[in-house]
């Protein structure tokens, strides 16, 4: 009498193992494409509106300010011609001074609260460092599914990061966005600002005429107040403008990018914790079933010459 040995190659035949994992990774897969798909299309809609703004304003900023620049260099001039009739009328050169070293302080805080220049920050938008690599999240994904109890923490850990890039992207480029929709009103603020000047030093000069006494320090106040406000936006040029609004134009397209990617990764890893969540409620709900599943997958089959033992024997 021989013994038929089952060799692992049989039991795989006999016992065959239904992995659908693949399955769960795929449909993963699909829904963080879906969800990169929608993000993208709407960022390249938001951003056309963005670029037919753009050129728009590139065109308005240049005549609004061609045309304001000879009134701002006649402004400037009687402006100085002001402040010397009311040091004049001051008639002390302490309080001028101690005036004057005032508005300068008063100055410095207002530009370190609120700093001069282009409100769009170059380093705020470089976000190649926000959006993981596919490659390296999958492998660590795939070491959280096959690997130690420590090992299957991993994909929460990843998504708390991912959130919090997520986050981080947002913000900056909401801010960016907000510089780039506040520069595209520059063309109308400009000849605003250039008015409002135009009116105070007419105010200026009208108290400074009055017969009755005057406050000559408030109006000396307000005079160099006129003298150092901002007329241009914060740029020197036009040149300085355009560059800025389109690193706000840039930084809008990138980050919106970075979003849809980081979103994308996301929803692959949600689903991927959804499914093992239900993976794991299955086993909980159906344990007997689970358990003589695997005893059949890991099962050695009898040999075939063994008599079946009789129960009454038992």
């Amino acid at each position: 009498m021989t013994t038929e040995q089952t060799t692992p190659d049989d039991q795989k035949k006999t016992c065959p193992s239904c992995d659908l994992t693949e399955l769960d990774t795929l449909q993963c897969e699909a829904e963080g494409i879906k969800k990169q798909a929608e993000l993208t299309e709407k960022a390249a809609a938001d951003v056309k509106k963005r670029r037919t703004l753009f050129d728009q304003a590139r065109k308005e900023y240049s005549a609004a300010r061609d045309k304001a620049n000879p009134l701002v260099t006649e402004m400037e001039s009687q402006l100085d011609k002001l402040i010397e009739q009311i040091k004049c009328r001051i008639k002390d050169d302490d309080v001028v001074e101690c005036l004057e070293k005032a508005q300068e302080k008063v100055r410095r805080s207002i530009d370190k609260c609120m700093p001069p220049g282009c409100c769009v920050d170059a380093h705020d938008c470089d976000f190649d460092k926000d959006v993981p690599k596919k490659d390296k999240v999958d492998e660590k994904t795939t070491e959280s599914d096959q690997g130690s109890d420590a090992q299957k923490a991993d994909r929460p850990t990843i998504l708390k990061d991912l959130y919090a890039r997520q986050a981080d992207v947002e913000r900056r480029t909401v801010k960016a966005e907000a510089c780039f929709d506040k520069l595209i009103k520059e063309p109308t603020a400009l000849p605003a600002r250039v008015d409002k000047l135009k009116a105070e030093l007419a105010a200026i000069v009208g108290e400074l005429g009055q017969q009755e006494a005057v406050d000559l320090k408030r109006l000396y106040a307000r005079a160099l107040v006129a003298r150092h406000t901002d007329r241009w936006g914060g740029f020197d040029n036009v040149n300085e403008f355009m560059d800025c609004l389109c690193k706000g134009l840039l930084c809008s397209l990138n980050g919106r990018k970075a979003l849809a990617e980081l979103a994308g990764c996301i929803a692959v890893l949600e689903c991927q914790e959804r499914e093992a969540g239900a993976r794991c409620q299955h086993l909980l709900e159906n344990t007997v079933d689970e358990i003589l599943a695997e005893y059949l997958r890991t099962c050695k089959k009898p040999p075939k010459d063994v008599p079946t033992p009789d129960p009454a024997n038992c």
